[in-house]
């Protein structure tokens, strides 16, 4: 039965295949695919080592010569009569090397294969070598066998479905807009597909914007598209986008499908219109971005995120949806491909990531297997900070292009060695743990030393460099981390909630800052900056949440980032913090121990009337606040 917060918060599900119970989920196929089992193999590793390329990793060299991924062959004996199979690819059917008759059903999209004796059908099957999924079949039956070559033949892998990563596809209705122009009325990951006897002209686009901008250019590329076994053209790949505009020689219809990994909400928020709709959409931002790992948003940027993505992505994940799978399969793909051959603060968050992971989800065979890798990890950047006198070498990518080592990222580096003492701690390693603690203290001593303004009881964002600019990075990390305590925590959320320091312009920044105003003691304030940044993105427009964003920018630039007047990506899963900001600000709910085992609610809500559905590995915990006080009911309580 759904929670009173799924129940008061449907309205606003922006997700088009939204279920609090993945048994209900709207999948478009619910059938086996017959594979090969050596090209779904080498499918997977040829996707994971274009993944780990994206961010620089270096792959290691094949253990053998590659599959082909775009031919197979089918065979089945079948009996007269007619027989239908669905197909992924372009399709060339004979029954014992005869032609056979076959009807293409345009409304199932499949073959009716209709044939007045028996024999051995054979289906070969060919798709683009670039395609984003592999040939493959399904009908009903056990028989089938699958080949490489049409001659050696063996039992085929039964997977969900034929597309990506065995996601399921999702049917979107779209609404027609003038001269082309389609709205699939949210941000997708898909495809287009448009019935036409002639090839169209397809681009898609994140904004209205965009796809002006690309049907004005004559340079700007249309996506590429394929032909179908049922006469349909469809994109070849699937993509980010929400608008689609078509251009065909031929009168046409076209369909939109959303490629979503399943996922159930198992958590639920409800407040109001406007925070209810802010935390669907950012719990649909994350699932929008979560694959079979969790990305950042478009995979030709960056189809593995950085681990400052991944470190948001988790605590949003616990709150919504409480998937493991995506967050640990992350992690396990930075190591495999060399997390030390990123950058520092790529590293300084995957130790922090490992810390959330253990956290929320208590993955202590995961921690084995993961924890030489981390101490490695940490004693490079522990080694090059001892080189420095302490202070670590680097920018972060708050600095925005700022030279030398940055404040900002000592900060972050103070998290790093915080999340490596606990880490320590949960495998009773005593000598790491204080080693990391006396680091972290130490860096702390450092900076209070030689980065900190006394008479304005601030940080300045270059160590060493008192003419430096304050900025706000520095300050709200350093209450985030529990460096700035009490009065001096209270004193720098007053000066962030003054706003005379240059704002922020990333919601992955705006998480944090959120949290120190909140631990600052500026509960009320902190649901206001909320509304501000992503209630601001939803009064533009949004579906999804932005990769950058700027409140007080004006319409036109809210696309634009570094020179190109579309480059923002939006759907982010860094911008998907509300999902984890909403229940610790307005509940104060958060994990004391590892698994939810022990946790920490406030007594008092700033919200009058809320409720909260938190999914944990004992059960539903929920909470609600009447007048502003808070009472929970446990895993087991009676309703």
């Amino acid at each position: 039965m759904a929670s009173k917060a799924h129940q008061l918060s449907q309205k606003q599900v922006i997700d088009p295949a939204y279920s609090s119970s993945t048994a209900d989920s709207p999948r478009k196929d619910s059938g086996e695919w017959l594979y090969s089992a050596a090209q779904y193999e080498e499918f997977m590793k040829s996707h994971t080592d274009r993944v780990a390329e994206s961010v620089g990793l270096a792959p290691g060299p094949p253990d053998s010569p590659p599959v082909n991924c775009s031919l197979v062959f089918f065979r089945k004996f079948i009996e007269p009569g007619n027989l239908e199979i669905f197909v992924n690819g372009n399709t060339e059917l004979s029954l014992d090397k005869a032609n056979v008759e076959a009807l293409d059903d345009e409304e199932s999209g499949s073959i009716i294969i209709m044939n007045s004796s028996e024999g051995d059908l054979l289906v070969k099957v060919m798709i683009d070598e670039d395609s984003a999924s592999l040939p493959s079949i399904k009908s009903e039956g056990d028989d089938w066998e699958v080949s490489l070559d049409g001659m050696d033949f063996e039992e085929p892998e039964r997977m969900p479905n034929a597309n990506e990563f065995g996601f399921e596809l999702f049917d979107v209705g779209v609404a027609s807009l003038e001269k082309g122009k389609y709205d699939a009325k949210r941000e997708i990951y898909g495809y287009v597909s448009v019935r036409s006897k002639a090839k169209p002209r397809v681009h898609l686009a994140e904004s209205l914007a965009e796809i002006e901008y690309k049907r004005s250019f004559a340079d700007a590329a249309p996506a590429k598209m394929v032909r179908t076994h049922t006469g349909s053209w469809r994109t070849a790949t699937p993509a980010f986008f929400r608008y689609f505009s078509v251009e065909s020689g031929e009168e046409f219809t076209v369909t939109c499908e959303a490629q979503i990994r399943p996922m159930e909400y198992k958590g639920a928020f409800h407040a109001d219109d406007e925070l209810d709709r802010i935390w669907m959409s950012a719990a649909y931002t994350l699932r929008v971005c979560t694959r079979d790992v969790i990305a950042s948003g478009d995979p030709g940027k960056s189809p593995i995120p950085p681990m400052a993505t991944l470190a948001v992505g988790t605590m949003a994940n616990a709150y919504a949806f409480a998937e493991p799978d995506p967050v640990r399969d992350t992690l396990r793909l930075a190591a495999q491909y060399g997390i030390d051959a990123t950058s520092t603060e790529n590293r300084l968050w995957y130790i922090f990531c490992h810390d959330m992971y253990q956290l929320y989800f208590d993955d202590r065979e995961f921690l084995e297997e993961s924890y030489d890798d981390i101490k490695s990890t940490l004693s490079a950047l522990a080694e090059g900070a001892k080189a420095n006198d302490g202070i670590l070498p680097g920018v972060s990518n708050a600095d925005e292009g700022a030279e030398g080592p940055s404040t900002t990222l000592q900060m972050i580096y103070i998290m790093a060695l915080q999340s490596a003492e606990r880490i320590a701690d949960r495998m009773n390693d005593v000598a790491s743990s204080e080693l990391y603690h006396e680091n972290a203290e130490a860096l702390k001593d450092k900076l209070v030393e030689i980065a900190f303004n006394d008479d304005e009881g601030l940080f300045f964002s270059i160590p060493g460099d008192p003419s430096s600019p304050v900025t706000r990075h520095a300050n709200f990390l350093s209450i985030v981390t529990g460096f700035a305590e009490e009065d001096l925590a209270q004193h720098i959320s007053d000066i962030l909630l003054d706003g005379d320091l240059p704002s922020v312009k990333t919601p992955f920044m705006a998480f944090f800052e959120i949290m120190a105003i909140y631990m600052g003691g500026h509960a009320d304030e902190a649901i206001g900056a909320i509304r501000r940044m992503w209630g601001g993105m939803l009064r533009a427009g949004a579906t999804t949440f932005f990769e950058t964003f700027d409140p007080d920018a004006v319409s036109s630039e809210f696309y634009a980032k570094n020179g190109d007047p579309f480059g923002n990506c939006l759907c982010h899963a860094s911008a998907c913090g509300p999902a984890a900001l909403l229940p610790i600000v307005v509940f104060g709910c958060e994990p004391m121990a590892d698994g939810w085992k022990e946790r920490f609610q406030a007594g008092k809500s700033p919200i009058e009337e809320a409720q909260l559905t938190i999914p944990t590995p004992d059960g539903a915990i929920t909470l609600e606040s009447k007048e502003g006080v808070i009472s929970i009911q446990e895993p087991g309580d009676p309703a």
